[in-house]
């Protein structure tokens, strides 16, 4: 599986410490590795189903503090997600792809019907189901 992150912002030095400071979350491992290498990207990969229906990650949410220039985690957040709900990813229709530290779920947020349904066990298997 190979996937290109285009757009990318760098990652601001120190920056998921000051978001997991601030909102008093734990980025777990896999999802900081990804946030690295594609924090703020756009995925050569967009497409994957939920079930029966074909969703798209449109882009990484930026995790750095303060951005204005990109969807970013911190915009997310005013939505209220509980502190085990890591939001990481949007839809091109403001629906958020989500990581549960709990116990490793990926999650797809429906913002108009305010619910959260599983697309994957890890994050590397929601990233393997990107087409």
């Amino acid at each position: 599986m190979c996937i290109e992150w285009k757009y990318k912002i760098d990652l601001k030095e120190n920056a998921l410490a000051e978001i997991s400071s601030k909102y008093s979350i734990i980025i777990p491992k896999d999802l900081e590795k990804l946030l690295i290498v594609a924090n703020a990207a756009t995925p050569s990969k967009t497409r994957f189903m939920l079930k029966v229906d074909e969703k798209i990650l449109g882009a990484v949410l930026s995790f750095n503090p303060d951005e204005r220039e990109a969807d970013s985690f911190e915009s997310a957040m005013t939505i209220g997600f509980e502190k085990n709900i890591i939001p990481f990813g949007i839809d091109p229709f403001g629906n958020y792809i989500c990581y549960n530290s709990d116990n490793g779920n990926i999650m797809f947020f429906d913002h108009e019907k305010d619910t959260l349904e599983k697309i994957a066990s890890t994050l590397k298997e929601f990233l393997s189901k990107l087409y």
